[in-house]
């Protein structure tokens, strides 16, 4: 949750998803557990499948439900 709370800020222009991943890693290494996978070892950045679920987990995470994001940062 504390990702998507975030991702809601656009700091920058340009690669706020990037660094809200990374921030959302960091936050959870410095909590002792293991970072997320984030869909996968596939890049989120990339055109596709993976790309797509990412979005529609954050569309939903807009409107409240957040199971799926959760699902997204987890997935192996």
């Amino acid at each position: 949750m504390g990702f998507f709370v975030l991702w809601t800020f656009a700091f920058f222009i340009s690669g706020n998803g990037r660094h809200t991943r990374l921030i959302a890693d960091l936050m959870m290494f410095y909590a002792g557990h293991s970072r997320f996978t984030w869909g996968g070892h596939k890049p989120i950045d990339a055109e596709g499948q993976t790309r797509d679920r990412y979005l529609r987990a954050l569309r939903k995470a807009d409107a409240g439900i957040y199971n799926e994001l959760i699902q997204f940062a987890i997935a192996d």
